[in-house]
């Protein structure tokens, strides 16, 4: 009778063991589903604030460039994007902001060069973490002005566009799914995996480091890569292969 009385007793501590593990184990399981939902709350709040932080940069520039040609009534042609901040991974200045049609402080977008003007901000939190290696190349979170043309945009001419360079591709596909468009980008993502053709698709530069500012480009974007037709803001990877942070986003500041 002992013997079995201990055998029963070793049966029942076995089974509590058991009961006490699995409620263990789901213990931790509804905990690491709390961990994880904390977490991702936390990543899109973080998304959130710079998302706003780099749409009010963007309408502040589009207020500035609206008082400049409608106000004011200068020519798109003549207005100046130059400043002290935007540099290249070299350590020099972008002059490709620069442009010499601008010749006082009222045709200025940026201060200090116009007292009216938008403070420079580079966006090192929206920013990848890939190490740059092109010398030339805008420093990753800068803004560099540019022209491109965007199928069903405005006519044939190129857009006058902002650029923001070398973003994470999380903020990259997060930008994008608040415009209505769906991607996965990863780095390195190239222009090629859109479905365009890189040399025809690729933003240009507009300004000059020597002389003046000139619509020139007969690029266009989103004629393969469909989803991007009539967009004014995205994020795509634009930047050359060589690049290891190809991300750059598109604002479209004036419409031709």
């Amino acid at each position: 009778m002992r013997s079995q009385s201990q055998s029963g007793s070793a049966i029942f501590i076995i089974l509590i063991a058991i009961v006490l593990l699995a409620a263990l184990a789901m213990v931790i399981s509804d905990s690491m589903r709390v961990t994880g939902s904390v977490e991702n709350k936390a990543s899109k709040e973080k998304l959130d604030l710079q998302l706003v932080q780099v749409n009010q940069f963007f309408e502040s520039m589009k207020v500035r460039f609206t008082k400049l040609t409608v106000v004011d009534r200068i020519p798109t042609i003549n207005i100046s994007f130059q400043n002290d901040v935007y540099m290249r991974v070299n350590g020099t200045v972008m002059c490709f902001n620069n442009n010499n049609n601008c010749t006082s402080a009222a045709c200025h977008m940026y201060t200090p060069y116009s007292g009216e003007g938008v403070k420079p901000v580079v966006f090192n939190e929206v920013a990848s973490s890939g190490t740059q290696v092109v010398a030339i190349n805008p420093v990753k979170g800068s803004i560099l002005v540019g022209q491109l043309g965007i199928e069903g945009v405005g006519t044939a001419k190129p857009e006058l566009i902002l650029r923001l360079n070398g973003v994470s591709p999380e903020f990259c596909n997060y930008f994008n799914s608040k415009q209505g468009i769906t991607t996965s980008f990863t780095e390195p993502s190239t222009l090629g995996s859109t479905g365009e053709t890189a040399l025809a698709s690729r933003p240009e530069t507009w300004g000059a480091c020597v002389g003046g500012a000139a619509f020139t480009t007969n690029n266009v974007f989103g004629e393969e890569a469909t989803m991007f037709r009539g967009k004014t803001q995205f994020c795509a990877p634009f930047s050359p292969a060589s690049d290891p942070t190809p991300l750059d986003v598109i604002y479209v500041l004036e419409i031709r």
